[in-house]
């Protein structure tokens, strides 16, 4: 008897290690299946919704409108968002589904409503307005499109745009009396169907103006027309339309880069105010006279253009008045047997102290005329000469 009871209790423990075994394995088991599922959820969680709305804004700044909207459908929290992205990147051909110009009369009707349903609260407003490709638009739409801007204090709107052919559009002049920083208008159809007011010559608070293809305001009653401009960084005039003036006057005491490209040959005088210049960059500006005052700060040049409808003694000028640069860079054509081609050897060139690289690029010109460059040059440091077949 006593046997069987000690065989029993024997029993009964061995009974109770497989239960302890399998409660512990099953415990472990338990522990490794959490962990699992945590890893598993850990790897499926949208780590994009749960950045701060502020650096989603910047994240969709990057983005075409039409995408931007299209995040509303993502979820609840994403509803709302693209309301409030501060930067607005319209195409019309985004915008549209298929590119006909019946639809692109209601191009600005998108971007109208697109506009009415942001929100501005929360301290978020439009700090840049983008529309690009934009053709066959309404004049009166476009200018309630510009008084919005004004009227938000918008502070940098840039306009790709494609007008109507014999269309003619001047821009509201409470633009340029705003406080919008960085101004950008292009015109796609090279129509010059865009006057500027009077206002943009005197805009005080832009920092970044960029033109092409338009039309310049008209000068004074001496044929003057003055762009004062006292914060100005950059300004690039391209192609853009003098009316009859004799003079165009630039005073930007802040102009760290100026980009000119005239193809009106012998439309006005040239002269620049600008003591902060770095960057300086003449394409086929063909000016009949150059002043280039206080250009001390500069340090790149660049001249491109066909030189056999200047003077020798414009571009010689010219190039005295660069004489402070370390990079030059003169490009473009000027056949040999152009009238006076050989004179500029003749002219006295200021010596360029402070020039260490010069480039020149499909002049036709021989060793003559560079050996002639090159002794107003005597601390240069590197030469390049590419020459045209």
């Amino acid at each position: 008897y006593m046997i069987n009871i000690k065989v029993s209790y024997q029993k009964r423990e061995i009974e109770e290690e497989e239960l302890t075994s399998m409660e512990e394995n099953k415990l472990e088991f338990s522990r490794f299946y959490t962990r699992k599922k945590m890893m598993m959820m850990s790897d499926s969680i949208d780590k994009i919704s749960v950045l701060p709305e502020s650096i989603l804004h910047h994240i969709l700044s990057f983005l075409d409108m039409r995408e931007v909207v299209q995040t509303c459908i993502l979820s609840t929290k994403w509803k709302n968002i693209w309301r409030y992205v501060p930067v607005l990147n319209l195409d019309c051909f985004s915008l549209l589904k298929r590119y006909e110009k019946k639809e692109c009369l209601s191009c600005l009707d998108i971007v109208s409503w697109i506009l009415f349903l942001r929100h501005d609260n929360n301290g978020i407003s439009i700090q840049k307005i983008k529309l690009s490709n934009f053709f066959n638009y309404d004049s009166d739409q476009m200018d309630t499109l510009l008084l919005f801007v004004v009227k938000k204090k918008v502070k940098e709107v840039r306009l790709r745009i494609t007008p109507l052919k014999d269309h003619h559009h001047e821009l509201p002049h409470l633009l340029f009396n705003s406080i919008l920083e960085v101004f950008e208008l292009v015109d796609l159809r090279v129509m010059y169907s865009f006057t500027l007011p009077n206002s943009m010559c005197s805009a005080t608070q832009l920092r970044i103006l960029k033109l092409d293809c338009v039309i310049l305001p008209q000068g004074n009653s001496n044929g003057e027309l003055v762009l004062n401009y006292p914060v100005l960084e950059e300004l690039f005039l391209k192609r853009c339309f003098h009316h009859d003036l004799k003079f165009l006057i630039i005073c930007a005491p802040k102009l760290k880069i100026l980009v000119i490209g005239n193809r009106h040959i012998g439309s006005c005088k040239l002269k620049i105010c600008t003591q902060s210049l770095i960057s300086f960059s003449l394409s086929y500006s063909f000016y009949n006279d150059y002043t280039l005052e206080d250009l001390s700060s500069l340090v790149t040049a660049t001249i491109d253009g066909y030189f056999g409808k200047l003077s020798t003694q414009t571009l010689s000028k010219l190039l005295n008045e660069l004489r402070n640069v370390k990079t030059l860079t003169i490009s473009g054509t000027r056949r040999k047997n152009s009238p006076g081609y050989a004179d500029i050897l003749d002219q006295r060139l200021d010596t360029f102290s402070n020039l260490r690289c010069l480039e020149l690029i499909e002049l036709c010109c021989g060793i003559r005329v560079v050996s002639a460059l090159l002794r107003s040059c005597p601390y240069i440091e590197t030469i390049m000469v590419e020459e045209s077949k």
